[in-house]
Formats: structure tokens, sequence, C-alpha cells
């Protein structure tokens, strides 16, 4: 099999998947330079694909880079009324440990609760932490069972 046949037989999947996938209905503007602006589309709604990546991993991305505001933005109202905003993000900030590798390994639905399921390394001992989270106004959004200790999952 010549070089170009394997190329073309190895990137016909994902150009089929790429092709496959539905629109994005939510879109932020990026700035490459001065006078080129670059529009990326990102469907928040499905939280087992969001900007590539599912929305347990995108939030603890935002955790790792210090984006507790954008954090904050997908937080359940319900959370947000519970505990108030103000503790919401002192606990992102200061009391969250999300430190950890993590792999989605199933998704559950229970009424209008998703339940995120995934495999983890704490301490040199795997476990599985649950992400439960809802869907609001188009967007995925972390319900917080708690946020006394360093991790609401438990």
């Amino acid at each position: 099999m010549t070089t170009r046949l394997r190329t073309i037989v190895c990137l016909a999947p994902l150009l089929i998947s790429a092709l496959g996938c539905k629109q994005a209905n939510t879109s932020k503007s990026i700035s490459t330079d001065d006078t080129e602006q670059t529009e990326i589309k990102i469907d928040y709604s499905n939280p087992v694909l969001i900007a590539g990546t599912s929305f347990g991993e995108y939030l603890q991305t935002l955790y790792k880079v210090g984006q507790f505001n954008e954090m904050l933005k997908f937080t359940s109202a319900e959370s947000i009324k519970k505990y108030g905003k103000a503790e919401v993000l002192n606990f992102y900030e200061h009391k969250l440990n999300w430190a950890y590798k993590m792999k989605l390994k199933s998704k559950q639905q229970v009424n209008d609760t998703i339940i995120l399921n995934y495999q983890t390394s704490i301490m040199a001992t795997s476990r599985i932490i649950r992400v439960k989270c809802k869907i609001e106004n188009d967007s995925c959004k972390l319900i917080l069972s708690k946020i006394s200790g360093s991790n609401p999952f438990e």
C-alpha cells in the first residue's frame, strides 16, 4: 500500500465523522491578529462533547487555568441559589482540588439530571467520581451537591 493511500485510509473516518457532526449554536469570536477575526462555534448543550472534550474535563481545564468566574457561568442556578455566588466562587478558588487526571466512562440521565461518571486516580487510588449537571438555557451547568471539603463529587 502506498503512503498516499495509507494517508487517505487513515483520514477518511476522521473526515466522515467531522462532516456528520451537528452544527454548534453558540459562538465566540477570537481575534488572531488586528485585522482578522475567526469565529469558533461551541455547543454547550451536550455534556459528552463540548469543544472536543466532555463537560467535566472542560470545567477542570477552566479550574487549572484559574478561570473561576467562567466556571461560575457553568454552575447551575439551583447551586448558586443554595450556596450564594460569593461562596461558590470562594469554593472554586480556595477549597476545590481538581488537579487529577480523569476520563469519562459513562453517562446516565435521571429526569433532568445528567450524571457523568469519570475514572480517576487520586493519590494513587483508582476512583470513580460522578459529576452531576443539567441543561439550563441551552448550556450544561454543574450541580454542586456540597461545597465543603475539596471534592464536591463524593
